[in-house]
């Protein structure tokens, strides 16, 4: 599995809405870029087509952030976490229909959304220990 992080300006980071429809998480908000690898598929390649898929975003410089192994009643998957700053013009599209809604969020909001029960677990745990201590220490 892939997840793509993506922050702008003061980081402001992009979560999607999962859609009502979705069997595991229906409505939550996560990782604004979240896939699975194809059979045969580098993380590279299912990275960059995940983020197009989701976001619209192409042309961009991942940074491996870490992996990790997630697991939780319904679900057991070997996480690749990286992320990516984007230029403040950077506007995401969707055609999926998996997808609600996408939207930049503030850590503050999201700590917010996180304890409001409106996240993904699987989201909340990475934002808490993985991606909230580095984007705090690599401020831009």
């Amino acid at each position: 599995m892939v997840h793509l992080h993506i922050v702008k300006g003061d980081n402001q980071l992009l979560l999607q809405l999962r859609s009502k429809g979705k069997k595991i998480q229906p409505g939550k908000w996560d990782t604004a870029v979240g896939g699975h690898i194809s059979y045969g598929e580098s993380v590279d390649v299912a990275l960059c087509r995940e983020a197009y898929e989701e976001t619209g975003l192409k042309d961009f410089v991942p940074e491996k952030i870490t992996s990790y192994l997630f697991e939780s009643q319904l679900e057991r998957e070997l996480i690749n976490t990286f992320l990516t700053r984007v230029d403040d013009d950077f506007h995401p599209h969707c055609d999926e229909t998996d997808i609600d809604e996408l939207r930049f969020f503030t850590p503050e909001e999201i700590r917010r959304l996180i304890s409001a029960n409106l996240t993904t677990p699987n989201f909340a745990q990475e934002f808490t220990s993985v991606i909230l201590p580095y984007i705090n220490g690599h401020v831009q």
